[in-house]
């Protein structure tokens, strides 16, 4: 199946629980194993910069469908690549993404001064990416079968001296046959208590996270993809599981804002109002 780069994505499940990871060198206290914990908290570390260390083999407990791999809450500087390699059995390479951008260009010409150091390459400053619980993710132009997952990080100019990152993700991807509605919704879920003072009614703030959220009607489903796909995704995944999604795939200086890891906020039911036509509403909110 060849993707579209202009549809809703949604990459789903996390194969994390069905791989297992080997390669690099991480230190004892932050080994390469907490990739596979859920808390973005709980991060891998490597013991140093240098390419031999920063990457990771993810080899399956079976033949595997794939279709994305992305890195969440890393350190990763503006000039550091990632480099996924798929094989299948036998060890054949099925796909080879080539060094990509860990922070690809997400500012246009309008945002920018002649005068930033950024202007030419579109990148985040260091502040903006503050703003963000950072993520590199890569969506396949096709699935692909999988028995292992080589990602190979080169960052050896690192301020901090090594490389840390908190929860993988490596999956299968989904497309509706014919995208979402108009009427697509991006916000934020601002955990901040307000607490006003009796009389005077001054308030003070305990600061929360902002969450960005996201919420879409797909109003042209088959049957097929109404119940093989989405309700099969609802019954899996809950509320609790996380899901990789992307309003689009083209890269736009909006992309990194319009991808997140995020989880479903409601399972909302599946709706048949026409003959040979079935709705469903989806709502998600990003996990920090």
């Amino acid at each position: 199946m060849t993707l579209s780069m202009h549809k809703l994505t949604i990459c789903w499940p996390n194969l994390v629980d069905r791989f297992t990871l080997s390669g690099g060198s991480y230190t004892s206290a932050r080994p390469l194993d907490n990739a596979q914990v859920r808390e973005l908290q709980e991060r891998s570390r490597t013991a140093d910069a240098a390419d031999a260390s920063t990457q990771f083999l993810a080899t399956f407990d079976q033949r595997r469908t794939v279709g994305c791999v992305a890195i969440a809450a890393h350190n990763l500087s503006t000039n550091a690549t990632v480099r996924i390699r798929v094989r299948d059995d036998g060890d054949d390479t099925v796909y080879d993404s080539g060094a990509l951008l860990a922070w690809p260009g997400l500012l246009g010409p309008e945002q920018l001064e002649w005068e930033d150091d950024n202007y030419w390459s579109g990148q985040l400053t260091a502040e903006m990416r503050a703003e963000y619980t950072p993520l590199f993710a890569h969506i396949f132009e096709s699935v692909v079968p999988a028995h292992s997952v080589l990602v190979e990080i080169s960052d050896t100019g690192n301020a901090d001296g090594y490389v840390e990152f908190g929860r993988v993700f490596i999956g299968n991807v989904w497309q509706p046959a014919i995208n979402m509605n108009y009427g697509s919704e991006w916000g934020h879920d601002d955990a901040t208590t307000v607490t006003e003072t009796e009389g005077a009614g001054a308030e003070f703030f305990d600061e929360g996270p902002r969450r960005r959220t996201f919420a879409c009607e797909l109003a042209n489903l088959t049957a097929s993809e109404a119940f093989n796909q989405l309700a099969r995704m609802q019954r899996v995944q809950g509320i609790s599981r996380e899901l990789l999604i992307a309003d689009e795939l083209a890269q736009t200086p909006q992309s990194y804002q319009r991808t997140m890891l995020a989880r479903l906020t409601s399972l909302n039911p599946i709706r048949h109002p026409y003959h040979r036509n079935w709705r469903k509403s989806i709502a998600a909110r990003e996990i920090l």
